[in-house]
């Protein structure tokens, strides 16, 4: 991003889990759990290091427009 001077993002989330979940743990939801807040921290860093980046959140009928994201986005 530094090399090129990027300044705008699209973070293009239409691709959904096939399979949620995670078989055998005691918690099977944490896997979709674990992703968000790995996707939250990822812009976190994003945004820290390159704090002019814009970023537009992106997915079909809203499927990862969560507040989270929504906080961290400039648009979606």
């Amino acid at each position: 991003m530094r090399e090129n001077d990027v300044d705008w993002l699209k973070w293009d989330a239409n691709r959904a889990f096939t399979d949620v979940g995670w078989e055998g743990h005691p918690d099977p939801d944490r896997l979709w759990i674990d992703h968000t807040r790995a996707v939250h921290r990822v812009m976190d860093r994003l945004r820290a290091a390159r704090p002019g980046l814009r970023i537009e959140a992106c997915a079909g009928g809203g499927g990862r427009v969560d507040l989270g994201v929504l906080a961290r986005t400039d648009q979606a």
